[in-house]
């Protein structure tokens, strides 16, 4: 009986193997879809297991595209044929006035001014005057968007614009911005259709007069119809994801649902903000889900594991989370510096690297010093030379929080490229993607040695992340690469590698999972970097970091900068920012091999000391914290 059961065994793998193959020569009968090997490798002789993706047929493929896009065209056309249009210019007019009205006060905002807003124009000026002070007033107001009260007097200034042309016609007058200002930030319910209503009559009224204006407002009531019924689609969805979250027992799947529901209230929170209170609570049950469903995500041999052991697997991955990005967003709006807090406590325990940096949360409080934070120490770094500049603060907050030296809103990071454009530095930036691409450009052929060429299943060697021993058994031809480097045009060098490797993909060098990031490694920026680095320091750096890529990959500068020959690393911290362990580890290597490398610490201030308009004061880290 054993015997039979064995031969029948056999018999079924055979069959099995057999079909797989087959099916790999010819189509589905499903759809005209074809089935293509990814993988196969044999697991006992005779017997090769084989792991296939199912493409569909183009023809088939295209066929239900261009079904999809009529029935969505219908739809369209169904909206615009049912469309109630306003009777006169001057209805559409108050139709417009009364929506930008209606979004200011949904933010608390009083509605704009519009008679002021025109007599802020030039008195007694010509039109073509009052047309260039009200291009101007819009522009300058729409920077602060942020505030509700500028987006809603810049959105005044767009109207009244294109009321002045509608009156007099001006061939010469720019209104493009004009009409996509109110296109983009009136595209919402009752406000969309003010807006297409609008739009409907300026184009009837500029036809003869400006034809490229009917032209542009044609293609923005295109684009509102489209928006409307994507929305209405939407609507439908999120009703149907409302219904299913209580129903739904797994918390990656009622994770996935959440987030649905999360983007769909972020977009609408922009024209309705009594959705917030919902968006919150949505975001919160989903951070609740977190570890469960990232244990979930990350499976060892198709076992679940505990979080604790998911997060030090090397298979561990952990996604965008929609719903995290958005709290973040609405804390940060409110300053609200102890959830804040909170949240990168959780994205450091999740390893959601979007928040691990303290300059977030500088952002988010504009540079200043709140009570709570007066007494965080700076650590020791007085080994590494620190520069303070002061930035003048916008008086918004978040990554508005400063003013660059053209009066535009920016975030810590930006301020300081800004002051480092200012000393003519040119910058890239650093970090762990840029320097583990070069990592593993460099070496290649050592890290895949043995391994064979990367594959979708199989795209790093197992022992990348396991410390030194990675370098251990890799040493001798490790070390003989790096100072073949050293010797080397570094430029030359490595863009032979990228030709020789850039079209297999691999996480060590790609990062996300397509080659987007080859355009950077190609771009003239990291050429001309990779130009003007000396060969000896960047051969230290890239086998530092084979020394050890669990330990040594992240901590890098955050920007590297060079003119007239001479490279300098760049850490850019607010202020009060802490510099982490693998950071601090990177600045003091740095400072030991001879490497240039400098803390650049942006400050908020009211107003500029004279000798930091120009430049800065240079301090290093003990006086910095005697001052404090």
């Amino acid at each position: 009986m054993t015997w039979v059961l064995v031969i029948i065994g056999a018999l079924a793998v055979w069959f099995v193997v057999h079909v797989a193959r087959s099916s790999r020569k010819g189509r589905n009968a499903q759809g005209g879809a074809r089935r293509e090997e990814i993988f196969s490798d044999q697991v006992a002789p005779g017997i090769t297991f084989s792991a296939y993706m199912v493409r569909p047929d183009p023809a088939v493929w295209e066929r239900e595209r261009e079904e999809q896009k009529r029935a969505r065209q219908a739809a369209i056309d169904r909206l615009r044929a049912g469309f109630p249009r306003p009777a006169a210019f001057a209805e559409a007019i108050a139709g417009i006035r009364l929506s930008i009205g209606r979004l200011a006060q949904a933010h608390s905002c009083p509605p704009p001014d519009f008679d002021r807003v025109l007599a802020n124009a030039p008195a007694g000026g010509s039109p073509a005057k009052t047309e260039q002070a009200l291009r101007k007033h819009l522009n300058q107001s729409y920077r602060l968007r942020s505030d509700p009260a500028q987006l809603a007097e810049a959105l005044a200034c767009a109207l009244l614009h294109l009321e002045l042309l509608a009156k007099h016609g001006d061939p010469g007058w720019k209104v493009v911005t004009s009409v996509k200002r109110l296109a983009n930030n009136l595209d919402h319910g009752d406000q969309r259709r003010a807006c297409i209503g609008f739009f409907m009559l300026l184009g009837e009224t500029m036809r003869s007069a400006r034809p490229d204006v009917t032209a542009l407002c044609d293609e923005q009531i295109g684009h509102l119809f489209s928006h409307w019924h994507s929305d209405d689609e939407a609507t439908a969805q999120f009703q149907d994801n409302m219904a299913r979250v209580a129903d739904t027992t797994s918390a990656s799947d009622k994770h996935f649902v959440i987030n649905g529901l999360v983007e769909y209230l972020d977009r609408r929170r922009r024209f309705d903000p009594s959705v917030q209170t919902k968006l919150v609570a949505l975001c919160e049950q989903d951070v609740a889900l977190y570890e469960t469903f990232l244990a979930q995500f990350t499976q060892v041999d198709g076992k679940r594991i505990s979080f604790a052991k998911a997060v030090q697997s090397k298979d561990y991955f952990c996604p965008r989370l929609p719903s995290l990005d958005t709290l973040w967003d609405i804390y940060e709006e409110e300053r609200n510096v102890g959830k804040l807090r909170r949240l990168q406590k959780i994205a450091r325990e999740i390893r959601y690297g979007s928040y691990e940096d303290d300059s977030e949360i500088d952002d988010a409080i504009g540079g200043a010093e709140p009570p709570e934070l007066l007494n965080v120490p700076l650590e020791s770094v007085a080994t590494v030379p620190t520069e303070v500049i002061e930035v003048r603060r916008s008086g918004q907050k978040g990554k508005s929080a400063f003013l660059d030296r053209r009066g535009q809103p920016c975030g810590t990071e930006e301020a300081a490229l800004d002051y480092l454009a200012g000393q003519r530095f040119n910058t890239l930036r650093g970090e762990v993607r840029f320097w583990q691409a070069m990592f593993g450009l460099v070496f290649w052929e050592e890290i895949f040695d043995g391994t064979g060429t990367p594959n979708a299943m199989n795209d790093i060697p197992h022992d990348l992340f396991s410390g030194q021993s990675f370098y251990e058994v890799r040493k001798a031809r490790i070390d003989q690469k790096a100072a073949l480097v050293a010797q080397s045009n570094v430029a030359p060098f490595m863009s032979a590698q990228l030709r020789s490797h850039g079209s297999t993909w691999t996480r060590i060098v790609f990062d996300g999972r397509d080659f987007t990031y080859r355009d950077v490694l190609n771009s003239a920026q990291v050429s001309q970097f990779l130009s003007t680095i000396q060969p000896s320091v960047f051969a230290k750096i890239v086998h530092r970091i084979a020394s050890n890529p669990t330990e040594n990959r992240a901590g890098l500068p955050d920007y590297v900068a060079w003119k007239d020959g001479t490279v300098v690393f760049v850490e850019v911290k607010g202020i009060r920012e802490k510099i982490r362990d693998t950071q601090e580890a990177w600045l003091h290597w740095m400072v030991a091999e001879g490497i240039p490398v400098k803390i650049l610490r942006v400050r908020g201030v009211a107003e500029p000391s004279t000798a930091a308009s120009s430049g800065t004061s240079n301090i290093d880290a003990s006086e910095e914290k005697d001052r404090g």
